[in-house]
């Protein structure tokens, strides 16, 4: 420790091999990064500037990214955060967390809040296709000036940017808490290893509300607010001829549906008119219930044989009520009525 103590004229203080990259000026405090327990560290934050007349950071984001300052000066204004549950004073009162903590936890928590979607609560935002992008804990940590430089596991010989463990620290203690939740998700490289995609992160409502002293009837109002600039931001790209990541998906399956019945049955000549090799005859299939009943058996298991055999050349079930009823169609299955007729039976 001795050797981290500032000397005269010294200008780069080491921390074990690497140069330490904080100004030292309360190591004595037993604060190594440079925290002041008297005023906050505001100046860590680097949150993107809103441009004029390109929106705004709605009020109830603001509103509890301020408390977040006031819960550093009086903890008592977010218990399960600003004391241990599982520490005690000696006169039996719970621990309060230190003020170092606590200045991680607000950090952290107003980096999240900044980028928040409020119609869905989740971090991140929609891109103009439709698509939801979550932010990565790398831009979190970027927001709040929690960042080290290491070396890149997947590129040997150079370096990359990391969240500080001071960052996870307190991103584990919000999840604690229940102020945040986390989905984990993963995608299989092409060696077959599995690599880690940008979690989901969502933010509790309650939660803000409580720190943020926001009422029911305010937030309601704001996510409402929220639901139309989205609803308006994605239409608006779809009149611009943006096509969503949800309509994509949909052409795609059916590109797949159409190949595979072409390749299975074949191209059917346009046009076909029924087999009327027989005499048409005319059966009154309102009056006559048992003829009814039994050429309405007869179709089903005419149309079930063709669902099977589109089911078997996919491989699955068919999918949805649109897939159900577009795939058999494809694949040259008829209706009731228009079975009927190439039976050489008018109804």
């Amino acid at each position: 420790m001795a050797a981290l103590m500032p000397e005269t004229g010294q200008t780069e203080r080491m921390w074990g091999k690497s140069l330490y990259a904080h100004p030292g000026t309360n190591l004595g405090t037993g604060n190594r990064c440079g925290h002041n327990p008297e005023q906050f560290a505001a100046d860590r934050l680097d949150l993107p500037k809103v441009k004029a007349g390109h929106g705004y950071l709605p009020r109830v984001l603001t509103k509890t990214m301020k408390r977040c300052i006031e819960f550093f000066n009086d903890p008592s204004l977010m218990k399960s955060l600003g004391f241990h549950k599982d520490k005690f004073n000696l006169d039996g009162s719970n621990r309060q967390v230190r003020s170092e903590d606590r200045e991680a936890v607000a950090l952290v928590y107003q980096s999240i809040v900044s980028c928040t979607d409020l119609a869905s609560f989740r971090v991140g935002h929609y891109l103009k296709d439709g698509q939801f992008r979550n932010y990565t804990a790398l831009e979190l940590a970027e927001r709040c000036g929690m960042v080290r430089v290491g070396k890149d596991p997947d590129q040997p010989g150079k370096l990359k940017r990391f969240p500080t463990s001071r960052f996870w620290r307190a991103f584990k203690r919000l999840k604690g808490v229940g102020a945040i939740e986390v989905f984990e998700q993963f995608e299989e490289k092409e060696n077959g290893d599995m690599r880690g995609r940008p979690a989901i992160k969502t933010v509790s409502e309650k939660f803000m509300r409580r720190l943020g002293s926001i009422t029911g009837g305010v937030m309601k109002k704001a996510r409402a607010n929220a639901y139309q600039r989205t609803a308006v931001f994605l239409a608006r790209a779809r009149v611009f001829g943006i096509q969503t990541v949800q309509e994509a998906d949909e052409l795609d399956s059916q590109i797949q549906v159409d190949l595979m019945l072409r390749e299975v049955f074949g191209t059917s000549a346009k046009n076909a008119k029924p087999n009327r090799a027989h005499k048409t005859v005319k059966v009154n299939v309102h009056r006559d219930a048992i003829e009814h009943d039994a050429l309405r058996a007869e179709w089903e298991a005419y149309y079930a044989k063709i669902v099977k055999s589109v089911e078997a050349a996919l491989g699955r079930p068919l999918r949805g009520p649109k897939e159900q009823v577009e795939a058999p169609k494809k694949a040259g299955a008829l209706d009731f009525h228009k079975w009927l007729l190439a039976q050489g039976i008018e109804t």
